[in-house]
């Protein structure tokens, strides 16, 4: 199992986050639920480059889109993420033989091996 500990932000859009700032995975959640909220509904979003650094010494790199309808932190993308790859959609979407698939299950695998 891994955990979450620290996030690297590349960029923001959202003024709480500083470019190149280093956060705890805790404060960063915080934030990105601030920022996220302080957008508003039907407001848009706040796109953010993020790098989050885990136990095991891995890392994954994503782009949020901070809002309250769609990722209000890292652990809201990765279950939204969840989601998607597990819906008849995205099957129907990419046909359930393709490498995208394939590629997604592993992706799937490791973001469930983590410790929220």
């Amino acid at each position: 199992m891994r955990t979450a500990l620290w996030v690297y932000v590349h960029w923001s859009e959202s003024s709480l986050f500083k470019e190149k700032e280093l956060l705890s995975f805790v404060e960063f959640e915080k934030t990105a639920a601030l920022a996220a909220h302080a957008v508003g509904l039907d407001c848009g979003y706040d796109k953010t480059k993020i790098q989050v650094l885990f136990s095991d010494g891995q890392d994954y790199e994503a782009r949020l889109d901070l809002c309250p309808k769609e990722d209000t932190g890292f652990a809201a993308h990765c279950a939204t993420l969840l989601e998607w790859i597990d819906s008849d959609r995205f099957v129907k979407t990419y046909g359930k033989d393709s490498g995208i698939v394939a590629q997604s299950q592993v992706l799937k695998d490791w973001l469930l091996e983590v410790v929220w």
